[in-house]
């Protein structure tokens, strides 16, 4: 599935380093629920998690990744971006994906491939409501996940 995140400025300056922090909910997961970082893996630019007993991978990339992470009390994974520079009234967006992979390593291939390739049509869109920018500081963080914001 591919994913927007997009902010739009509506403060009178310019908004930088603003981080996002994306949580991928796995609860209701068949498979994928269990709240530990074990079946999990990291990398640059994508955090996977495996399914219980073997088989695919749950992953979650997104552009200009800033982080990569898990919670092991919740089950949950993170791959969190870093928003370009937004000037006031203007607005700045970030493509992501999530998708099913055979093997942790596939996953990291694909990411690598995705970084010298060509982006492809786009099918499907699913679009993350945006975070109002009114008042923020350099370095704030836009919360889109409640549990997760309390780790």
């Amino acid at each position: 599935m591919d994913l927007t995140l997009w902010l739009k400025n509506g403060t009178g300056g310019t908004l930088s380093g603003l981080r996002a922090r994306i949580c991928v909910m796995l609860k209701g997961a068949q498979g994928y629920a269990a709240a530990t970082n074990d079946n999990k893996r990291f990398g640059r630019q994508a955090a996977a998690v495996g399914r219980s007993g073997g088989g695919h991978w749950l992953v979650a990339e997104w552009e200009r990744c800033g982080s990569t992470w898990g919670n092991p009390l919740c089950p949950c994974l993170h791959a969190d971006p870093v928003l370009p520079d937004c000037a006031a009234g203007e607005t700045v967006e970030l493509k992501g994906r999530l998708w099913l992979a055979g093997s942790p390593d596939r996953a990291e291939s694909r990411e690598q491939r995705a970084r010298h390739s060509k982006p492809r049509p786009r099918e499907r869109q699913t679009r993350i409501p945006h975070a109002k920018a009114q008042g923020a500081q350099r370095g704030t963080r836009i919360f889109l996940c409640a549990p997760c914001a309390l780790a």
